[in-house]
């Protein structure tokens, strides 16, 4: 977020007044002579300051925040990279207590305290987290806002901007905001009497805000950031206002919640600025690296760093003109979806260059079926794993085969196998599977699997020759197969990093057997032995089975697996009718990988 501007009303934090759109901005112009206006444009010599705050931490009856972190990173990224701050004059906290927080304000203001009293000097407060109607909530600590607000108007800036993107608790989209109140006074244009004073906030007085699983962050600060990176400047002046900001923020949040089941939430914007000209918040086209979206692009474009995957920017582009973005030099992916396909584009950007975007080096990416913008399905690659993806699972592991009434008979004829010990009640087979599914959304998938049944060879021997040579030897062996299908239940948690699951299958199965005797003659050593097979006879019976497993998610669409199942394959017989259980326990592992 680069919404560079200093503290006073902070504590209008998280739900902003309530003030339409429309009357906020008519009272603007009427104060600054019908036309937008903020600051007088800061010169070169103005001093940068920011105090960036992201609260994961609940309250009482509130749910953990996931990407308040996240949020308050990418704010500061921005505001280094296109917003004139040194890195050095931005301080940031993580889940900060009350004491932290006012300590950090009363460092910001020993700071400002110190610069020439003649020195312009700009202050960016960003706050992401949970909030009551009265106070910042900070896990189990409260900090009032009319604490938090008369900390914010000591410090001596000449601007001020507060950017509050307040977060609660949740159901589909998490929520983000305040307890609802029947009047957030704190952010009413009363209060507003800090010269140089601008709250942007990210939702009206009655409503919540939200945060989003596929964006991996705030849908306030994402489109934030989104526009302060470009996509808002309206004018193609290279720089991004106060008021173009606040417009791209509100029209676009706005859509991505319209049909989310919080409801729609409405970005305000509260100013007391003096003066004439724009506030400016970034600017692009001092960035070092450029991306320009030519004409002929339309459609959704989503911009992400290739090796995190993290998303730095997201519009919706209609033809006919170029969109400037400014980024940090480095390789990134660039994701184009229209109405009936989507492109992806690799590129890299680098220093001192501007990169044009060609369509023509992009590849055409398979669209994913149901991929909201708003919902559980991710975007950015990590819960594409699940819509409509199909995937190919090949493991290998043991298989326990059971010493059963079938192989006891074996015995009790003097077959024998090296593999038991009359003493023990089975023994560990290799077994191997694989498996071809499809990932119908985040919570099930089916498949058809080809697997491996157990293979086992028994012998009798039977006598010596002169030269202590077997006489007769039988030999009774079997191997099966089974082709099945495959239902399976997922949990994915932990950013769908670690997918348990549970499954059940069943279909066909096929158990191949034969017998062979071999006998050698008393005459000479070097005597060939004469070999009499029967034919080989095949039975067939159904297989079914469960199990559970997980899945480790090492990379995009690459898994390691494991799982433990049993079946149950009674196919292969004899003639006293006992069956032997070509199934029994098994213990898997390998690798899914989606295509």
């Amino acid at each position: 977020m680069k919404m560079t501007l200093p503290p006073a009303f902070v504590f209008a934090v998280m739900v902003a007044v309530g003030f339409t759109r429309a009357v906020i901005a008519s009272e603007i112009d009427s104060q600054n002579g019908n036309q937008r206006s903020g600051i007088a444009e800061l010169n070169e010599s103005t001093y940068f300051f920011a105090l960036l705050v992201g609260s994961n931490l609940p309250g009482d009856n509130q749910a953990p925040l996931r990407y308040a972190h996240r949020d308050m990173a990418q704010v500061r990224n921005v505001l280094v990279e296109i917003g004139k701050h040194a890195p050095e004059h931005i301080q940031q906290l993580a889940d900060p207590g009350s004491d932290s927080l006012q300590a950090a304000l009363l460092n910001v203001k020993k700071q400002m305290t110190r610069l020439p009293a003649s020195t312009q000097s700009r202050f960016v407060f960003y706050y992401s987290g949970h909030a009551k109607s009265d106070a910042l909530t900070l896990g189990n600590e409260d900090m009032p806002l009319g604490v938090l607000r008369r900390l914010l108007e000591d410090i001596p800036a000449s601007q001020k901007i507060i950017i509050l993107d307040a977060c609660q608790s949740g159901s589909f989209s998490r929520i983000k905001g305040v307890q609802l109140a029947e009047d957030f006074s704190h952010n009413s244009r009363a209060s507003l009497q800090t010269r140089g004073t601008a709250v942007l906030a990210s939702s009206s007085a009655t409503e919540l805000s939200q945060e989003s699983d596929s964006l991996e962050g705030s849908v306030f600060t994402h489109n934030l950031v989104s526009g302060l990176r470009g996509a808002a400047d309206s004018d193609a002046n290279g720089r991004v206002s106060l008021f173009e900001a606040y417009d791209y923020a509100y029209n676009n949040t706005l859509v991505a919640t319209a049909d989310t089941r919080v409801g729609k939430q409405h970005v305000t914007l509260e100013t007391d600025l003096k003066g004439t000209g724009e506030t400016t918040l970034s600017w692009p086209e001092a960035s070092s690296a450029k991306l320009i979206l030519p004409k002929d692009v339309k459609g959704t474009v989503v911009v992400f760093e290739e090796r995190t995957k993290t998303i730095h920017a997201e519009i919706h582009k209609a033809e006919g003109s170029d969109i400037t973005l400014a980024f940090a030099p480095g390789k990134y992916g660039v994701m184009v979806t229209g109405r009936n396909r989507a492109l992806h584009c690799s590129i890299q950007l680098k220093s001192n260059t501007v990169t044009k975007l060609k369509k023509d080096s992009c590849q055409t990416a398979r669209l994913k079926s149901g991929a909201a913008k708003h919902d559980n399905t991710n975007t950015r690659g990590n819960r594409e794993y699940f819509r409509w993806s199909p995937f190919v699972t090949a493991q290998v592991g043991m298989q326990f085969l059971r010493r059963d009434n079938f192989i006891r008979t074996l015995e009790h004829l003097g077959y024998r196998t090296s593999a038991f010990n009359t003493n023990h009640r089975g023994e560990l087979v290799p077994y191997f599977e694989v498996l071809a599914g499809l990932s119908v959304n985040r919570c099930f998938s089916f498949g058809l699997l080809y697997s491996s049944l157990n293979r086992f060879t028994f012998r009798a021997d039977h006598g010596y020759n002169n030269f202590s040579q077997i006489v007769d030897r039988r030999t009774f062996e079997w191997s099966g197969y089974r082709i099945n299908a495959q239902l399976r239940f997922q949990y994915p948690f932990l950013k769908d990093r670690l997918i348990p699951h549970v499954f059940v299958e069943t279909g066909p199965g096929v158990v191949k057997h034969q017998y062979k005797m071999q006998q050698i003659n008393n005459v000479s050593y070097y005597a060939h032995p004469i070999t009499i097979e029967g034919g080989e006879l095949r039975q067939k019976g159904w297989v079914v089975g469960g199990g559970v497993g997980i899945n480790v998610r090492l990379y995009r669409q690459l898994c390691v697996a494991a799982q433990w199942k049993y079946l149950l394959a009674p196919i292969l017989s004899n003639i006293y009718s006992e069956k032997q259980n070509a199934g029994g326990w098994i213990a898997t592992a390998g690798l899914r990988i989606g295509l």
